[in-house]
């Protein structure tokens, strides 16, 4: 994982556990957080019931970084949206991520496009969905998804009722 400057990370953190009312939607799009700042940003999530949008979109998180957001999640009750695209989660976040989704009851919008998540990840968001009642979006772009994931995500609408978009595109 990138790990570059944190004041940014830092003073959002804070405010989301101070403020919260002025910070409902958090963008830190291409802020370059990496993982010391998602750590804070994480503990500030599980304690914050305000922010409703997370942009964490091109900050070079890996899959330690999902594991940690995914830890916030189980127990945020607030955040609705979040946004993921173009990081490096891989088959171990969306694992992490998937893991988090059997729990939480909140996020209704994710967005995990350009992750290098391959069928191992996919299958096991594709588990999650099984049992997911709230999640009505997942965003699965420009990732390398083959049949076998294609395959899982297939057999969990067959389940889920509650997606209502599923991009996937340019899969293997």
């Amino acid at each position: 994982c990138h790990e570059p400057a944190l004041s940014r990370a830092f003073a959002i953190a804070t405010n989301m556990t101070e403020n919260a009312e002025q910070l409902v939607p958090v963008s830190l799009v291409n802020e370059g957080i990496g993982a010391q700042g998602l750590i804070v940003l994480a503990e500030a999530l599980k304690v914050n019931t305000e922010v409703r949008e997370l942009y964490l979109r091109g900050n070079a998180l890996c899959a330690s970084s999902a594991r940690v957001l995914a830890e916030a999640l189980k127990v945020n009750t607030a955040l609705s949206s979040l946004d993921l695209r173009g990081n490096w989660i891989g088959n171990e976040g969306a694992v992490a991520l998937a893991e988090a989704l059997k729990v939480n009851t909140a996020l209704i919008t994710l967005n995990l496009g350009h992750n290098a998540i391959e069928d191992e990840g996919v299958a096991a968001l594709a588990e999650a969905l099984k049992v997911n009642t709230a999640l009505t979006s997942l965003g699965l772009k420009h990732n390398s998804i083959g049949y076998e994931g294609i395959a899982a995500l297939t057999q969990s609408l067959v389940v889920n009722t509650v997606i209502n978009v599923l991009e996937v595109m340019n899969v293997l």
